[in-house]
C-alpha cells in the first residue's frame, strides 16, 4: 500500500505550451534535476527498520544490511558492496546511507549502490531534513557536509576545543546538535555558529537521537557498569532513565510517529557483546521493552525509516522528478512500489504520460491504429493522435511496445509544443539526413536541448523512464 500521507496527489491543469517550452527536456537531454525535496512531517508513517549484521557471513567478516518490519520479520538482505556501518534513512525513505571506507548510498530495495565519497574516516551520518546533504564526522571529530547530488565534501567545523560526536539536525533544520566527546549536548546554527552547551551534567553518552517532533532526545548513558537508554527534553531538562538491567543498550532510533524507539541490546561483558547483539523496541512512555531479533550474529545500528513512494529511485538523479510525476497523478510506477527508472519508456507509455500531463481527452472516437487493440493505453494513443502529436510508426500502426529514441522524442515534443522555427539550422552532426532532424533542430533552436556532446545529439539512444519523468517535471511542474 502506498503511503498516502507522504505525498498529497493532485491533477495538473494544462499550462500554456508557450510558457512550458522554455523548460521542456532540460533534464531529459542534459541539465540538473530540480532541487525541490520535501521535508519529513510529524507524525510520520512507520516504515521498515534497517540494521547491520554479520548474518550470512563467514566468521563475522563483513556486515551486511537487513530490512525488517516492526514485527521483527526480516524481509530483505542487502549484500553491500563494502562493510556496512551506521545505516541511516533519508527523510523521504527512498535512500539509505552507510559508511565503510567512505560514504555509500543505496536504494530502499537494496539496488543501485552509489559510492558518494571515498574519503576515509567519515562516519556518524545525519541527513539534512531536505535530503540534500549528509552531516559526517572525520577522524579528528570535526564536522563536514557531503552533497548527495555530486558527493562534494565541505568542512563545517574546525574546533580543537570541541569533539562533535553523533551530530544531527533538528527535524525542522534550524539547528545542529552534537555531543562534545559524549559528555555534553550542544546546539548550534546550521552554519556551525553559536555553539551552546545545553546540558549541565555529564552524560557519558555513546549516541543519541532527536524525536520526530523535535521535543525530546533519547541517548545512551553510562551508569558506571554499562550503557542504558535515557530520555530528556530538547533543552536538557527532565533527564530520566528508560531502560535498565545487566545488558548494554545502544544505537537508539525513534519511530517516525514518535511512539517507539528501536535500539540494539547486547550482554556484558564487552568480550561477548561483539558477537551477540539483537534488536529491541521500547515504549518511551511506559518503558516496556520487546525483542525483535534473536540471532547468534551481531545485529546492530538500527534505524527506522518512513515508507517510500517507490523503493528503486533513491540514487537516481531524477528522484525528485519521479516524485513530482507521482504526486501530480501522471504515473503510478511499474508496479510493486517500483518505478523501473532505468527501463526504456515505450511509445504507449509516452502516449499515456503526455495525455495526462497535457490534460488531453483520451478515447477519441476514431480507432487510428490496428496494433494497439486491447492495450490499456489505447484510449490515450488515440487521444494523442487526435491532437496531432503522434502519427504512428506506419499508416495504421503505432508500434506501442517499441522504445522511444531521442530523435523520436524530439518529434513528440516539437509537435506538442507547436515549434516551427529553426528546422534548418543543422545544430548537430550525427542526425544529418534522419527523419526527425528538423524536429531536433527546432528543439535546439528553442534552447531546449544541447545534445550529448560537441555537435552530437545521440539520436539513436533510448529514453529511460526516469528521464521521461524529468521531462514532464520541467514542462509542467
Amino acid at each position: 500500500m502506498r503511503p498516502a500521507s507522504m505525498i498529497q496527489r493532485r491533477r495538473l491543469t494544462t499550462r500554456a505550451l508557450a510558457v512550458a517550452s522554455a523548460f521542456v527536456l532540460a533534464a531529459v537531454f542534459g541539465g540538473p534535476a530540480l532541487p525541490s525535496p520535501a521535508r519529513a512531517t510529524f507524525p510520520g508513517e512507520n516504515g521498515d527498520i534497517v540494521f547491520a549484521s554479520y548474518r550470512n557471513t563467514y566468521h563475522n567478516v563483513t556486515r551486511y544490511l537487513y530490512l525488517m518490519k516492526a514485527s521483527g520479520e526480516v524481509v530483505t538482505v542487502f549484500h553491500a558492496t563494502r562493510d556496512a556501518f551506521t545505516p541511516r534513512w533519508s527523510p523521504d525513505g527512498t535512500t539509505i546511507a552507510y559508511s565503510g571506507g567512505g560514504v555509500t548510498l543505496i536504494n530502499a530495495d537494496g539496488s543501485a549502490p552509489r559510492v558518494l565519497s571515498e574519503t576515509a574516516g567519515l562516519h556518524g551520518f545525519g541527513w539534512s531534513p531536505d535530503g540534500t546533504h549528509l552531516l559526517v564526522i572525520d577522524q579528528v571529530s570535526d564536522l563536514w557536509t557531503v552533497n548527495v547530488a555530486d558527493g562534494s565534501v565541505s568542512r563545517l567545523t574546525q574546533t580543537p576545543s570541541l569533539k562533535e560526536w553523533y551530530a544531527q539536525y533538528s527535524p525542522d533544520g534550524s539547528s545542529i546538535f552534537f555531543m562534545d566527546s559524549g559528555e555534553d549536548l550542544y546546539r548550534m546554527a546550521p552554519d556551525a555558529s553559536g555553539a551552546t552547551r545545553i546540558t549541565t551534567v555529564a552524560l557519558h553518552s555513546a549516541g543519541f537521537d532527536i524525536s520526530p517532533d523535535g521535543q525530546q532526545v533519547v541517548l545512551t548513558r553510562w551508569d558506571g557498569t554499562t550503557y542504558h537508554l535515557w530520555t530528556m527534553g530538547i533543552d536538557g531538562s527532565n533527564l530520566v532513565q528508560l531502560t535498565s538491567g545487566p545488558s548494554r543498550d545502544d544505537s537508539p532510533s525513534w519511530s517516525p510517529d514518535g511512539t517507539r524507539i528501536v535500539f540494539s541490546r547486547s550482554p556484558e561483558p564487552a568480550s561477548v557483546a561483539d558477537y551477540d547483539a539483537d534488536i529491541y523496541l521500547v515504549d518511551p512512555t511506559t518503558g516496556a521493552v520487546s525483542r525483535l531479533t534473536d540471532d547468534p550474529a551481531h545485529d546492530v545500528d538500527p534505524a527506522w525509516g518512513t515508507p517510500p513512494v517507490f523503493v528503486d529511485i533513491g540514487t537516481s538523479p531524477f528522484k525528485e522528478d519521479i516524485l513530482w510525476a507521482y504526486a501530480a497523478g501522471i504515473t503510478d510506477g511499474c508496479g510493486q512500489q517500483r518505478f523501473c527508472t532505468l527501463d526504456r519508456v515505450t511509445r504507449q507509455q509516452v502516449a499515456s504520460l503526455l495525455v495526462r500531463a497535457l490534460g488531453l481527452t483520451a478515447g477519441a472516437s476514431t480507432d487510428y491504429f490496428s496494433d494497439d487493440d486491447g492495450s490499456m493505453h489505447e484510449p490515450n494513443i488515440n487521444g494523442l493522435r487526435s491532437a496531432n502529436i503522434t502519427r504512428g510508426c506506419a499508416a495504421t500502426l503505432y508500434c506501442p511496445t517499441n522504445g522511444v529514441r531521442r530523435d523520436a522524442m524530439a518529434a513528440f515534443l516539437s509537435r506538442a509544443l507547436g515549434l516551427t522555427a529553426g528546422g534548418s539550422i543543422d545544430a548537430f552532426d550525427d542526425d544529418n539526413g534522419l527523419q526527425y532532424e528538423a524536429d531536433i533542430n527546432r528543439l535546439a533552436y528553442a534552447g531546449i536541448v544541447s545534445g550529448c556532446g560537441v555537435r552530437l545529439y545521440c539520436p539513436g539512444r533510448y529514453v529511460q523512464r526516469g528521464e521521461m519523468a524529468a521531462f514532464l517535471h520541467r514542462a509542467f511542474g
